[in-house]
């Protein structure tokens, strides 16, 4: 499929999802997300661009869904044979010469090398203990795991970027900082002028410059074509950046990752309201970040807290003078348990293992896009996220079908979006919201 046969594709897509999104929505009626929006929500909007073309998943999702059983079988073999051509190709680059330090580092416990990052070709269900864990503490699930890339956040970090654990981790998937830069990370946790400095010129030859490579915006036409409507060189620098054909080509998008790795920022703050350290205004939570028992998002005037509470109960509490007056209680857990929004905009409950006990779907469907909101209107962040407000009430924002248009921003009260179950409310505030008719 050619670029111009792809664009079109794309365009009838959109324009059909939008109308069938209509359609579900006018026979939901009182469930219909888009007509209650709340004015003082709306954000912003950014341009979505992403190297890869991020925003073509959301077409390809169901046909990579109906050939990903085929691409597994492949997946062995395509990886290692691209992955033997990458090293015999690259010997005299300065960037192998600069990583030579790392070298005594690159050996597992077994004493083999780690030097390709083979572990990551291997099925999920035929990893052992001590390497499925390892990957668990570097943010994958068995989704991430099976489709790369960057369906774990952790993959658009450098090797130096890691901390000296997740890079305890990765030696253990047999990767070093060769192998992670290149296999894993295909080097976009670096600038462009540091590949310049370091002679790492495949992107290049892939048609990026500076602005397109740090800054998204006009993306090259090699960011839209299948790998076998590369030219020879780009194949060959495609190859050269760590991709093999299946990498290349994989547009399969993992919306229920949930990234751990966040947390190694400091997140600590008084009364729990954690997310203040992280974007400076602690009422919003983006999706696939993880809150732990204890930690919630505050609203500005710090009379609201939604999040999961020290007993593990995910919960909306209002507070006045130190003292708890009012409480929604959507699910009763454990100490250890923790929460966290997805990507499809589903509340997942997580036991200290980080195995969801609890899931509660969004009534319409959500899917991932990469931005939409960012400053001055507010912190950078993915949609599907939550939006807590001085009212107590919480939103949430995504933009309909995944992509950026302005008439398919949806910003809407979570009672409206899910099918709440079992709960219990207690305080004023609450109970004028409405929350007793949505919790049984």
């Amino acid at each position: 499929m050619n670029m111009g046969s792809k664009i079109i594709n794309l365009m009838i897509w959109a324009l059909l999802a939008t109308n069938i999104g209509h359609h579900v929505s006018a026979i939901r009626g009182g469930h219909k997300s888009s007509s209650t929006i709340l004015n003082d929500d709306r954000d912003g909007l950014l341009p979505q661009y992403n190297t890869k073309s991020r925003f073509l998943k959301q077409e390809n999702k169901n046909k990579n869904q109906d050939k990903d059983n085929k691409d597994k079988n492949s997946k062995n073999n395509g990886n290692n044979k691209d992955n033997k051509s990458d090293e015999s190709k690259d010997n005299n680059s300065k960037y192998n010469n600069n990583q030579s330090k790392d070298k005594n580092n690159s050996e597992t416990s077994s004493g083999t090398s780690s030097k390709q990052c083979n572990l990551l070709n291997s099925d999920w269900s035929e990893l052992s203990t001590n390497v499925r864990n390892s990957a668990v503490l570097l943010g994958y699930d068995e989704c991430s795991w099976e489709h790369h890339p960057f369906n774990n956040d952790i993959e658009y970090l450098s090797w130096s970027s890691l901390s000296s654990a997740q890079k305890s981790y990765a030696y253990i998937l047999q990767c070093d900082q060769e192998s992670w830069d290149r296999n894993v990370n295909h080097f976009h946790g670096y600038s462009w002028d540091e590949m310049i400095k370091l002679d790492i010129t495949y992107y290049d030859d892939l048609g990026y410059d500076k602005s397109s490579w740090e800054l998204g915006a006009d993306a090259p036409e090699s960011s839209l074509l299948w790998f076998r409507n590369l030219s020879k060189k780009q194949q060959e620098a495609a190859t050269n950046a760590g991709y093999t054909q299946n990498t290349w080509n994989s547009e399969y998008f993992c919306e229920t990752a949930v990234n751990w790795n966040y947390r190694l920022k400091d997140t600590s703050a008084s009364g729990g309201c954690v997310m203040k350290k992280r974007d400076g205004n602690g009422d919003r939570l983006e999706n696939a970040l993880s809150l732990n028992a204890g930690e919630y998002i505050c609203s500005t005037s710090g009379q609201f807290k939604f999040g999961i509470n020290s007993s593990g109960d995910f919960v909306l509490e209002e507070w006045q003078n130190s003292r708890m007056i009012g409480k929604v209680t959507y699910f009763e857990g454990q100490q250890s348990y923790k929460l966290a929004l997805t990507k499809d905009a589903a509340f997942v409950v997580y036991d200290g293992n980080r195995q969801p006990v609890w899931t509660l779907p969004s009534i319409d469907e959500v899917h991932f896009s990469d931005t939409c909101l960012y400053p001055p209107y507010g912190p950078n962040m993915h949609c599907p996220y939550l939006h807590l407000h001085n009212t107590g009430i919480v939103v949430l924002n995504y933009l309909n079908n995944g992509f950026d248009d302005d008439s398919n921003w949806v910003d809407t009260r979570i009672q409206y979006m899910y099918d709440w179950g079992t709960g219990s409310v207690t305080g004023q505030t609450f109970q004028n919201q409405g929350w007793k008719r949505y919790l049984s």
